[in-house]
């Protein structure tokens, strides 16, 4: 999960505010400094819920729903790349952890044609690639910054 950097400065001045209201509550005995920690990791916890849905709710490949034809993936220094095709002609690309972008793809002889129908590009603000179909990679025709995926399944017809 990829935090960010709002959602790091709440919880880390959250708990330390957490630690000033506990620590004055144990030295003073002041039981009011006591509901203010409480109060306070409620709060925090609540917004770094909140700051994260988007992380935590993310939609996840469908490999479970559909029927996968092709998988290829390539590791990067930061995430990697990870395509997926599906019998009913879908496709989803995206990171190693979540869908980035999705379309409709079609092969011809030995290409392989992406095309998106959501709001979203592929790498390089496309809305189409296409790669050249070799037995253990993919290999982009054009530069998207996709370059090269091995295939780990491939059932395509």
């Amino acid at each position: 999960m990829t935090t960010s950097i709002p959602a790091l400065l709440i919880a880390a001045t959250g708990f330390v505010l957490t630690f000033i209201f506990l620590v004055v509550f144990l030295r003073k005995k002041k039981l009011a400094r006591l509901l203010h920690a409480t109060l306070t990791i409620l709060a925090t916890t609540f917004l770094f819920y909140i700051l994260n849905w988007e992380e935590l709710t993310q939609r996840d490949f469908n490999r479970a729903k559909k029927k996968v034809v092709l998988t290829a993936s390539r590791e990067k220094l930061i995430g990697g790349v990870f395509l997926a095709l599906y019998e009913d002609g879908t496709y989803e690309l995206g990171n190693l952890r979540r869908v980035v972008t999705a379309g409709v793809f079609c092969v011809k002889a030995d290409s392989l044609f992406l095309i998106t129908t959501d709001t979203t590009h592929l790498p390089g603000a496309s809305s189409k690639t296409s790669f050249i179909i070799n037995k253990e990679e993919l290999v982009e025709i054009q530069n998207t910054g996709i370059e090269r995926l091995e295939v780990h399944e491939n059932r395509l017809k």
